[in-house]
């Protein structure tokens, strides 16, 4: 047995309805294609297997030429890379209307080259018919049509000067405002980026332009209004401009673009966890509510990371709506990448059990996480040993952090800070065990301050276990 290699072709099948693979059908009987014969016969041999990991090379070039010929791997290869590329001109073709820019141009510029008498109605009727997914693609769309519209005007209107002018300015205009978008929305890429890896490049140029049309902002349309509000916000914190642009984005509908609705969510979200970050715990609600209304754009499975799941669990438990991150879990667990679905699910089970003192449930969910993954091979561990901690069963905590150590010394995928993190975890919950009996506050004072210093993992709730067994107040963060 031959599998075949081409994983792009299997996830192509895979990903298709019933209904778009008889379209392919329909695309390859037209006869636009060279071989179209020995495609179509692949097609729909991979059309009614059971499943695509059953295609194996050697039966379906039985399929193809009977069992006396003799199997030609080259030949097979070169017929599946044809067919990929006759399933992409489909799907080019199927999103075509999706992109009307993309027609514009390969229409105009036919016409053009061919000497073809224009389309009048290209430029003058169909316009408004279009939608975009972006306000970036529609400014696009604006200017590109102009300068087609221009060419036009040109061509057959070059004696009319009142004409040419009105076009021409037309043009400079889509022009300016297509221009004023992408420097403020690149500009605000690029200060994430700075925000990301704590960095500090210097960008003058672009910032002293932005700041020279912020006096215009009454002026311009909701989505370059609301860039400019994160580009406020990257610059200092302002809560009166989190709210309005909280309110534009996800209180009221100004946002009609939504790749950049979902974009600037996730702007939000990263301003929400900046200012965690800093202490301003406020952001905690703030970063719930947009959580939620984020959630409208995960719609099929893959489009919710393992991360951002994780995430909104930890917020949700961060402001006690364990029922919701309960609900969220069971409801959204479908939309998580296949590959991760499981891990994902019981450890967030495990998470939220804990939340409600339910240990030994807990327990039950991690057993169910495999460590395949670095993530879940540590924070699986550490949780089962806050498990363990909080049911005071000493040789399963000491057994597993003897274990998590190990892991951590001999993991090359984590770098020396988290490693040291993680470890400095270990270390205090074998301080605290060893010493939960004993009644000396001086002793918890100063193993408390060294706590408060450090850059250990899971800080709050070491805090608390202090507190709890030694009755000194803290200030949890």
């Amino acid at each position: 047995m031959m599998s075949v290699k081409n994983s792009k072709i299997k996830e192509l099948y895979l990903h298709f309805t019933k209904t778009e693979l008889q379209s392919i059908t329909h695309l390859l009987e037209s006869g636009l294609f060279g071989q179209a014969d020995i495609l179509i016969r692949i097609h729909q041999y991979i059309c009614h297997l059971k499943g695509i990991d059953d295609l194996d090379k050697e039966l379906l070039h039985k399929y193809l030429y009977g069992n006396d010929s003799k199997f030609s791997d080259i030949k097979l290869r070169v017929y599946l890379s044809k067919l990929t590329k006759v399933i992409e001109k489909f799907i080019v073709f199927s999103k075509l209307d999706e992109h009307p820019l993309t027609e514009l141009n390969v229409i105009t510029d036919y016409y053009s080259q061919n000497h073809l008498h224009r389309n009048v109605a290209l430029y003058f009727k169909t316009k408004v018919e279009c939608q975009f997914k972006t306000y970036e693609e529609h400014l696009s769309y604006e200017y590109n049509y102009a300068m087609r519209k221009l060419d036009y005007i040109n061509a057959d209107f070059s004696h009319d000067g009142a004409k040419m002018r009105e076009h021409f300015e037309e043009v400079m205009k889509t022009q300016r405002e297509l221009s004023m978008f992408q420097t403020v929305k690149t500009q605000c890429d690029f200060l994430s980026l700075q925000q990301k890896y704590n960095s500090t490049w210097n960008n003058e140029l672009e910032s002293k332009f932005i700041n020279g049309i912020s006096d215009m902002m009454d002026e311009f349309h909701p989505v370059l209004k609301a860039y400019m509000l994160v580009y406020a916000l990257f610059k200092s914190k302002d809560s009166d401009k989190f709210q309005e642009l909280k309110r534009m984005v996800i209180l009221e509908d100004e946002i009609v673009f939504d790749h950049n609705r979902r974009a600037l969510v996730s702007h939000l979200q990263n301003f929400c966890i900046k200012y965690i970050n800093s202490g301003d715990n406020r952001f905690l609600k703030e970063l719930f509510d947009v959580y939620k209304f984020g959630l409208k754009f995960y719609k099929k499975p893959g489009d919710l990371n393992s991360a951002n799941y994780r995430n909104i669990v930890f917020c949700a438990l961060q402001i006690g709506e364990l029922d919701w991150a309960e609900r969220f879990v069971e409801n959204y667990r479908h939309l998580v990448i296949e590959t991760d679905q499981n891990n994902a699910y019981h450890f967030n089970f495990a998470r939220i059990a804990f939340q409600k003192k339910d240990f030994k449930t807990a327990m039950r969910q991690l057993l169910q996480v495999t460590y395949e993954d670095a993530f879940y091979a540590s924070s699986a561990r550490i949780l089962l040993v806050k498990c363990y901690f909080e049911l005071n069963d000493e040789l399963p905590l000491t057994s597993c952090c003897s274990s998590l150590t190990q892991y951590l010394n001999r993991n090359k995928d984590f770098t020396k800070q988290r490693i040291d993190n993680n470890i400095g975890f270990i270390r205090y919950v074998r301080t605290i065990q060893t010493n939960r009996l004993k009644n000396n506050k001086a002793f918890f004072q100063k193993l408390l301050d060294k706590i408060q210093e450090s850059a250990v993992v899971e800080k709050e709730w070491l805090k608390q276990k202090v507190h709890q067994i030694s009755g000194i107040p803290i200030d949890l963060d």
